[in-house]
């Protein structure tokens, strides 16, 4: 007898790890850095964050993006999620200084990194650089910022 294939819905909620802020996708990556899963007939990728909007909220307008407040491409908490036209996402891009410019200074992750030393929680380093905790993670374990200090 056949195995019977699992959901999309299914297979979506096996991937995701939901942290106190966002909700991190654990499944396949694009080359972009955003979570993906294959559609029911494993006939094209899906992005994570678009999936997520649909059960949620529902059909996805064909001139519209799925953007992200927390600015992490990994994350698929609804909550942080917002349609947007493609000139939205180039503005929320240009206003989180995504352009070639950090948002952050060396200085900065210096500090995110000396807090961590001195036993400071990700929570609360996060909410006093105005950050996710994966970012704060990111910077920690240099996957992020490796240059610095």
């Amino acid at each position: 007898m056949p195995r019977k294939s699992r959901s999309l819905t299914d297979r979506f909620w096996e991937k995701v790890n939901k942290t106190s802020t966002c909700w991190l996708w654990t499944g396949a990556k694009g080359k972009s850095g955003y979570g993906t899963i294959k559609s029911s007939d494993a006939r094209k990728s899906l992005s994570a964050h678009r999936v997520v909007w649909e059960l949620f909220f529902g059909h996805i307008p064909n001139n519209l993006c799925v953007l992200h407040k927390c600015d992490i491409p990994l994350c698929v908490n609804p909550e942080h999620l917002f349609l947007g036209t493609p000139l939205d996402n180039s503005r929320d891009r240009d206003s989180k200084n995504r352009n070639g410019q950090a948002r952050f200074t060396a200085q900065d992750i210096m500090a995110i990194r000396k807090l961590h030393a001195e036993k400071v929680s990700g929570v609360e380093i996060a909410r006093k650089f105005g950050m996710c905790e994966q970012h704060v993670s990111n910077i920690i374990n240099r996957k992020k910022w490796i240059r610095v200090p």
